[in-house]
């Protein structure tokens, strides 16, 4: 989604007060080309192209009469090996606050180029790694923002103005803006030894996905963050417990562990560890050729940095082959089962899941694609 992809918006029946919005049925954001601000805390803005079709128009028409209390917002964390997009309303003036923070400058300049919409994106560096980021997307009436500029500027001291550039300004007042209310998210894992160019993050990333996940139903999102938050957390006691105790798995305790299983509340949501037996065999298998690959392999700073979430396996597989094909592992072979009961959840589409009937829909993940995907969640909560 992020950097100009579309997403699935539908207008849900809250959505925004006046009369105008409520006639429409949103159906997509419109696409928009990029110019770029090269500093520190890199906006991007989009401009709204002369060919707009009916449907972009309307959008923009709709934002720029706009004065209830909501406006459309996307915010998008993305890393290496994940991106979670998230699509919503967000608060009418505090949307129009955080683009008025520069000033006015931003709204200005779309003003003298004759658009009555602005259409911006801020990116803040995000945990775990320096390929991380976050995104805020808006759609804001420019002559309401520069109106509201004009009521902020004498709260604005000239040291904020004269040290900070009206860029930065916005990149840190856009990431206080909070959806309201969220009408889909797409949730997009992409293949191992996938990395970021930092240096084109203007451009969409065209890499292969692993799977896609894509809902308008909020408890999705919820209760996949649930999971796996629970197994970051259960992971994260283990790790201390045995490193408190001075313990180390072993052959024979890891047969206990091989039903092991985290489940959503209301179980629509599965998460199985594979066997442990199975991951030490495949790795095994594996070792040759990560000998013969060995030398151009860089493992996941990720990897290297959360130390305290490691395969259960981990202590057997630098055994087998060291620390760098115990990464390896974790990167490339699967280690867990994601299930979602369909029954249970509607307006689920899936990309890259497998159906094993009964209408439940499976992937297999890594260890990595796994904690990628738990700090995703984590900036939900936290950004």
């Amino acid at each position: 989604m992020a950097f100009g992809q579309s997403l699935s918006l539908c207008s849900p029946p809250l959505f925004l007060s006046e009369r105008h919005f409520l006639s429409r049925k949103l159906t997509m954001f419109p696409k928009m080309p990029l110019r770029t601000v090269g500093n520190a805390f890199p906006v991007l803005a989009w401009s709204a192209p002369k060919s707009a079709s009916a449907t972009e128009e309307d959008i923009l028409e709709a934002v720029a009469k706009s004065n209830g209390r909501s406006l459309p917002g996307v915010r998008t964390y993305e890393n290496d090996l994940a991106r979670l997009t998230l699509v919503g309303a967000v608060y009418f003036e505090q949307a129009l606050t955080a683009a008025a923070a520069d000033g006015g400058e931003a709204a200005a300049e779309h003003i003298a180029s004759g658009m009555n919409v602005m259409v911006v994106e801020t990116l803040f560096p995000g945990p775990p790694d320096e390929n991380s980021t976050v995104s805020t997307r808006l759609f804001l009436p420019a002559r309401k923002v520069k109106e509201k500029a004009k009521k902020l500027k004498s709260s604005l001291t000239d040291d904020i103005l004269a040290n900070t550039t009206s860029r930065n300004i916005l990149a840190m007042t856009f990431r206080q803006v909070v959806l309201e209310q969220l009408w889909n998210f797409e949730l997009v894992l992409f293949r191992p030894g996938i990395e970021r160019n930092m240096e084109e993050l203007e451009n969409p990333r065209e890499v292969p996905a692993s799977f896609t996940l894509s809902s308008s139903d909020e408890r999705v999102v919820s209760l996949l963050g649930e999971v796996v938050g629970l197994a970051a957390l259960e992971s994260t006691e283990r790790h201390f417990f045995h490193k408190s105790l001075g313990r180390t798995s072993n052959s024979f305790s890891r047969w206990f562990h091989n039903t092991e299983r985290i489940a959503s509340n209301d179980s629509s949501i599965i998460l199985f560890k594979l066997f442990e037996n199975e991951v030490i065999a495949s790795a095994k298998s594996l070792l040759g050729n990560f000998n013969t690959k060995k030398a151009n392999y860089k493992p996941s700073q990720t990897n290297l940095k959360y130390s305290w979430w490691t395969l259960s396996t981990y202590s057997e597989l630098v055994k087998i082959g060291g620390p760098e094909f115990s990464a390896w592992i974790s990167e490339y072979v699967p280690a867990y089962r994601l299930q979602i009961d369909t029954d249970r959840l509607n307006n689920v589409k899936f990309e890259g899941w497998q159906n094993t009937g009964q209408n439940r829909w499976e992937v297999l993940l890594t260890h990595s694609q796994m904690v990628f995907d738990s700090f995703l969640h984590l900036w939900i909560i936290i950004v």
